[in-house]
């Protein structure tokens, strides 16, 4: 698929507060260590799986995070001239990257549709639309670039994703990653939304 824009950002539009409530509210739930599901190996080869991620994560539900980020998704669908259909947004992700926290390159796209039964809301679809959102700057950490790979296999570094309350948004079969933290935390959240499968 040939995209006119590989990303679309919305450089500091979240209010500071929001972030750091954000990471205040996250700090008190109990974190888990960020998992890798389904084969999201599109594109890759073995060399580039492992280590593939080192980072803690909490899973956000809460109407008062979802709201500020979905309309989000709609803007940077059509002003990119994606124009995905779509139409379900999985939890939000809050992820904490320090000592050496890092995510090789990665697609957030399964190679199949979700099939649980009992998760109606995304039984059959996919993940179509991917977004991070930096919730500290990138003053605050040494590495941990956020990095997408086109599909010409260019590298490109997102300058926005060290702005914090910066909104990234991308389609999301295609390849990204987190690079090592090697000084700080650096704290984000990401947020998935489903559609049925591209025809």
């Amino acid at each position: 698929m040939i995209l006119k824009s590989w990303n679309w950002n919305f450089e500091r539009c979240l209010p500071s507060n929001f972030c750091d409530n954000v990471i205040r509210y996250a700090k008190e739930q109990e974190f888990m260590g960020g998992q890798i599901g389904g084969k999201k190996n599109i594109g890759l080869n073995t060399d580039d799986l492992a280590p593939k991620r080192k980072s803690e994560i909490v899973w956000l539900k809460e109407p008062w995070v979802h709201k500020h980020l979905t309309p989000f998704v709609f803007h940077a669908n059509r002003n990119a001239g994606w124009n995905f259909e779509y139409h379900r947004h999985e939890p939000v992700q809050f992820t904490k990257y320090v000592d050496n926290g890092h995510y090789g390159w990665h697609s957030d796209m399964d190679d199949e549709p979700y099939n649980d039964i009992n998760a109606a809301f995304s039984l059959g679809r996919i993940r179509k639309i991917s977004m991070t959102i930096p919730l500290v700057d990138g003053s605050e950490y040494e590495g941990g670039d956020f990095v997408i790979k086109n599909s010409f296999g260019d590298e490109i570094v997102i300058k926005e994703a060290r702005k914090k309350g910066s909104v990234i948004v991308f389609p999301s079969f295609l390849l990204h990653k987190v690079t090592p933290v090697t000084a700080g935390t650096r704290y984000s959240l990401v947020m998935w939304t489903l559609g049925w499968p591209f025809n």
